[in-house]
């Protein structure tokens, strides 16, 4: 029984150390690791200070206003550039205020940024329906209700470019220059919603090179214009837009659609329509547009309408009825009745001669 209670009694003994051990190893490493973190806190935290520094930030606390966000919104966040000197520095900013100056129910809306890491991240809200792009080329039933939507869907985004061109700011024009399909953004009605405006700015005339938000654009969307001299302006939007409007009308990427649209005749103008989009009853506006993107088209920029013109035209051809029934007879000019051709100087339709030719 001795033998045993001695037993027990060391055991005892050796749990008690081991308890001790134990104990003043974790006293041990917690004082180690407690300073450690510590340092790792601060040093983030001065991270965070430089960041907010590099990215321009107590530059646009006195430009931004105050962003509340509601718990639990989804938003969408865009991953900027590194701005990693004076240049780009001085381009986010210009672009955050921009951004910050734009409120347009075609336009998507820019909630804030954070300035805390390597990289700017921008907030807009989240519109849930897609790209423009994968609507028209991810749709396998295409018919003539398509068309009605993207008839719409082009006449949002008109309005949208109008109210950067001459609403947005009083005293001189916001060019996006980065017009495509996948900068435009739909949401569950169908709305089309203008989206990346990184590479847009405000016209100067001495402006005399590209961004590299630009280059990097695809040529089939950028303005010829815009390469040489390097002058940009309102016309270069327009040009992208008709570009637009060509993957509208065709429901493909090709130069050659744009290039047949451009310089053909109105006899075969319709021959790159995507097929299931035309029939008799919409074959009227559908050509309408394909004219109205022949003129945005124009190879020499002054000569493209502005997008007001555009806007108004576009009204114009979705009021046109597509029910046969419904259809006003035509006015006869057959009979040299020359003054039902005047048109205002702001509209299209008075422009179009017979052969469009515009590129040759």
């Amino acid at each position: 029984m001795a033998i045993r209670k001695w037993k027990k009694g060391r055991r005892l003994q050796c749990a008690s150390y081991g308890y001790r051990a134990v104990a003043g190893f974790v006293i041990l490493f917690l004082g180690s690791v407690i300073p450690y973190v510590i340092y790792q806190k601060t040093e983030l935290n001065k991270l965070k200070k430089e960041n907010f520094q590099q990215n321009g930030g107590p530059l646009l606390q006195d430009l931004q206003k105050e962003k509340h966000f509601k718990n639990n919104a989804t938003v969408a966040i865009k991953k900027s550039k590194i701005v990693d000197n004076d240049n780009r520095r001085q381009q986010f900013i210009k672009e955050v205020v921009v951004l910050s100056l734009i409120n347009h129910k075609n336009v998507v809306k820019y909630l804030g940024c954070c300035l805390e890491t390597k990289v700017p991240f921008l907030v807009y809200e989240f519109v849930n329906n897609g790209t423009l792009f994968n609507f028209i080329h991810t749709q396998k039933d295409v018919n003539a209700t398509t068309w009605t939507t993207r008839v719409k869907i082009a006449a949002d985004v008109a309005r949208a470019l109008v109210y950067l061109h001459s609403e947005a700011l009083d005293d001189e024009p916001i060019v996006h220059r980065n017009v495509k399909t996948s900068n435009i953004l739909l949401d569950s009605n169908y709305t089309a919603r203008l989206f990346n405006l990184g590479a847009s700015t405000f016209t100067t005339p001495d402006q005399n090179e590209l961004s590299p938000i630009v280059q990097e654009t695809a040529d089939y969307y950028l303005d010829p214009e815009c390469k040489e001299p390097h002058q940009f302006t309102e016309k270069n939007d327009v040009y992208s837009f008709g570009i637009v409007l060509v993957e509208l009308l065709t429901g493909q990427q090709k130069k050659e659609h744009a290039d047949h649209i451009l310089s053909s005749s109105k006899e075969n103008l319709l021959e790159v329509v995507q097929e299931g989009l035309l029939n008799e009853k919409n074959k009227e506006q559908i050509e309408k547009v394909a004219i109205l993107a022949a003129k945005c088209l124009n190879r020499i920029g002054k000569e493209r309408p502005s997008m007001k013109v555009v806007v108004t035209e576009l009204d114009k051809i979705t009021s046109i009825s597509t029910d046969p029934n419904l259809m006003e007879p035509k006015p006869n000019y057959e009979r040299g009745d020359s003054s039902s051709h005047k048109k205002g100087n702001d509209s299209i339709e008075g422009q179009v001669p017979a052969t469009l030719n515009y590129g040759r």
